[in-house]
Order: structure tokens, then sequence, then C-alpha cells
């Protein structure tokens, strides 16, 4: 999806990519009212919902067996179809130089195509903007443990100011602490550890899905 410049003539279009992996371009896009006090009224804003993201196929729409999915994709996709960051980034070699600069807004995991990007190929950004911005070394090491150093204090400022707020806070329960509140949260994911639930979201989905104790611990890690 691209937004047009408002004001002609314009100086390019901006790559958005809001990161995740599987974070909606297009959604990105359509908020571009919040974008245009940054980014000035001179460039095209252009956002993408990559494979099985958001407007993207394929889509699933029945209960399926998926560890055997799982497996089946990932052997498929593991080779076939494999491009990693620098891999992806090198596709702009054929391009002139002078005319191939990139315009680009990443965040979180956007940051990381965009460091990585302007690491290899320093001349040939012209403007670059990264949000949320994570550790390209704790990335790529594989750990990932630097961007959730403070995840436990957030969990327990959520749990006060949860108590703080009493019935205005939609977790509350006549919880007699904050403590209580985070005990409360622990029992939680103990029981969804030994026992899946089954979902449903119809505006988001027109298929029955199950959770479990990593579908809620990634929640509150993306809201923390």
């Amino acid at each position: 999806m691209k937004h047009a410049a408002p004001v002609q003539p314009p100086l390019g279009d901006m790559i958005f990519n809001p990161g995740g992996p599987g974070g909606s371009g297009v959604g990105m896009v359509l908020g571009y009212e919040r974008w245009r006090p940054i980014l000035g009224q001179r460039y095209g804003l252009i956002g993408m919902d990559p494979r099985s993201v958001n407007n993207s196929g394929p889509n699933v729409d029945h209960l399926i067996d998926k560890a055997a999915l799982h497996n089946e994709y990932a052997a498929e996709m593991s080779f076939k179809y494999h491009s990693n960051s620098p891999g992806a980034v090198k596709k702009t070699r054929g391009e002139n130089p002078d005319e191939a600069k990139l315009k680009f807004f990443g965040v979180s995991y956007g940051s990381i195509l965009g460091t990585t990007f302007a690491q290899l190929f320093p001349n040939r950004v012209r403007r670059m903007i990264t949000d949320g911005v994570m550790d390209p070394s704790d990335y790529y090491d594989g750990a990932c443990t630097k961007s959730v150093t403070q995840g436990d204090d957030a969990v327990h400022a959520f749990a006060c100011q949860c108590f703080d707020a009493r019935i205005k806070c939609a977790f509350f329960t006549d919880d007699s602490s904050p403590e209580a509140i985070l005990q409360r949260l622990d029992t939680i994911l103990q029981d969804l550890g030994d026992q899946l639930i089954g979902v449903s979201d119809l505006c988001s989905f027109d298929f029955l899905d199950v959770v479990n104790h990593m579908d809620l611990l990634s929640l509150i890690m993306l809201s923390t």
C-alpha cells in the first residue's frame, strides 16, 4: 500500500517496516496521519504485508494439526525460500548507487533490517529512522536477552498500577496487594502450561484456535 506525498514534487518514497516479524506494513501506512508530523508532507509512504500477515495469504480457515503443519512448512521454507537479512539487502547491488538510495522507517525487528542495510551499504542510505531499536549483536547471536532486561520490572509496575486503579483495571479482582495480582498472573500462566484453552475471535479470525502460556507470555512481552 502507498500513501502519496501530499506536497509535490515528492522527495521519494519511504518504506515502512513495523517489525515483528509479522507486523503489518499496510496497517502502519493506514495510520499515516500519525507519521506526517514526523516525516513531513513530501514523502510517499509504502508498507506491505509479508506472506500470511494481515491482508496477505494463505489464510488458515480450519482446525489443523499445528505440529504437523509446522514441520511441513519449516522443511519447505528452510532452503527453498530462505533469505536472511544480509542476503535480502544484497539484492539491491544491481542498482545504480546514485539512484538506489533507501528511505526507511523501521521499528523493533525493522530496526535490525535498517541497521543491517546501513552497515552493509552506507552509501545507499538517504534517510533512515529506527525506533524501538533492538541490539543487532544480541539479535544475530540468537540470544535476544538484552531487550527483556527490565521485563520483570515492567510487569511489576503494571501490577502496582492495576492495584491503584482497582475496578478501573480489567485484571483487578478484589486483590489485596500488587503481589497478589502477580501471584494470580503466575497461576494463570501455570494453568495454561498444563492445559490449552480454545478461543475464537470473530473480529480477526473465522476459525477456532488454542492458546497456551507462551501465547500469554508473548502478549505480555509485546505490551511491556
